[in-house]
């Protein structure tokens, strides 16, 4: 990952993004994404109150993860072309 990449992912470095509404955009909508597969998935993978939140935890985690590299990943091809 280059460390373009790394500042818009692991940082709130809203200056480094070309459109900051892609954050204030994605955020939102990808920990919902999130916590409706961790809904989904807790109950058939684990039992308890306990595992089930942390089933949850973990898919939001990695769907925000996941999705910000995503649109870190078309927001800096989005500076390049142009």
């Amino acid at each position: 990952m280059s460390k373009s990449l790394k500042s818009r992912v692991f940082w709130t470095n809203l200056s480094a993004w070309n459109n900051p509404w892609c954050v204030y955009v994605g955020t939102p909508l990808l920990a919902a994404l999130g916590a409706t597969i961790g809904f989904v998935w807790g109950s058939h993978l684990v039992s308890g109150e306990v595992k089930e939140a942390l089933v949850m935890g973990a898919c939001i985690v990695v769907t925000m993860l996941s999705g910000f590299t995503i649109l870190a990943a078309i927001d800096s091809r989005s500076s390049t072309e142009s």
